[in-house]
């Protein structure tokens, strides 16, 4: 899923939260179900979120490193250091470093101090193109969009193996039935009353089946496409 990064200066179940000294008090380890269930630490919920939302929607995903390497970073006269949040290795494309940061932080009252943060994001996301990686900065607005932090929660809980392979057939056999534009309640037609398809269709979207609607909030009467 192509990533929109934020742009400093043009504002328009299945995880462990435990308290933390941390960015909002928490700390988070959220398990990556693209990349064999490895467990990323987020030093905050809203990076819990983000990473949350790149399982859910970046087949592609093959690693994600929290805190993988630290920048020299030249701003105000000075080389500084800087450590992203997370790096990102999707298919084919350049590595991507990723900071997860608040509104709050990065739109101070003080105008100075906001003119000083805007440069600075600057500066970081030249260095980093520099060197041979893509860069995003990632907000609430980015992060918290509805319904589509709502609807990665619900495919998180149909991303590990537990979900019966037999389930799994019997969906992609249904699919071979139903025109490409259908529905989660077509597939409830095709499967049986002894199926839950919404769950199914859930799994058959986490595997790359089908495509339920991003649109909406994910529910059993949503419209999908089959891949």
């Amino acid at each position: 899923m192509p990533r929109r990064g934020h742009q400093v200066g043009r504002r328009k179940p299945t995880r462990t939260v435990v308290p933390f000294a941390g960015r909002d008090g928490y700390r988070m380890e959220v398990p990556v179900y693209r990349v064999g269930g490895q467990v990323v630490d987020c030093e905050s919920l809203l990076e819990g979120d983000f990473v949350t939302i790149v399982d859910a929607y970046d087949r592609d995903l093959v690693e994600i490193l929290e805190q993988p390497l630290a920048l020299r970073i030249w701003f105000a006269g000075r080389f500084r250091k800087w450590t992203p949040d997370f790096m990102l290795r999707l298919g084919a494309r350049k590595p991507e470093l990723v900071e997860v940061k608040t509104l709050e932080a990065l739109y101070p009252e003080d105008e100075a101090e906001a003119a000083k943060v805007e440069g600075w994001w600057e500066a970081v996301g030249e260095a980093a193109m520099r060197q041979g990686f893509a860069f995003s900065l990632q907000t609430e607005d980015e992060i918290r969009i509805q319904p589509l932090l709502w609807n990665a929660k619900l495919l998180s809980r149909y991303a590990d193996d537990l979900y019966p392979e037999g389930l799994v057939r019997r969906g992609r056999e249904a699919l071979l039935a139903l025109p490409l534009e259908t529905s989660v309640a077509d597939l409830q037609g095709l499967t049986g009353g002894d199926v839950d398809a919404f769950a199914l269709a859930l799994r058959l979207d986490w595997l790359g089946h089908v495509e339920i609607d991003r649109t909406a909030k994910f529910c059993r009467s949503s419209l999908m496409r089959v891949l």
